[in-house]
């Protein structure tokens, strides 16, 4: 397994977090050519656009459950 993981929030610069889902696609197919076939979020749930992006691309996705920054109590 060789990949990726990306920022916390998946911006780009000039549009931010208004990425259109082209861009997702853009995106996940670079990480594709540059020979990784996974990528892992890091510290949030990636959106909807970018889930159905990995599937036409080809990328396996980690999504790590639990808490890493340990805010959170009780039952998760």
């Amino acid at each position: 397994m060789k990949g990726f993981a990306q920022r916390t929030s998946n911006e780009w610069p000039g549009v931010g977090m208004s990425v259109p889902a082209w861009l997702s696609d853009f995106s996940n197919d670079l990480i594709v050519k540059g020979n990784a076939n996974l990528v892992q979020w890091m510290h949030v749930t990636p959106w909807k656009q970018d889930i159905e992006s990995c599937d036409r691309v080809g990328l396996i996705q980690a999504m790590p459950a639990g808490d890493a920054e340990k805010d959170v109590q009780g039952r998760q």
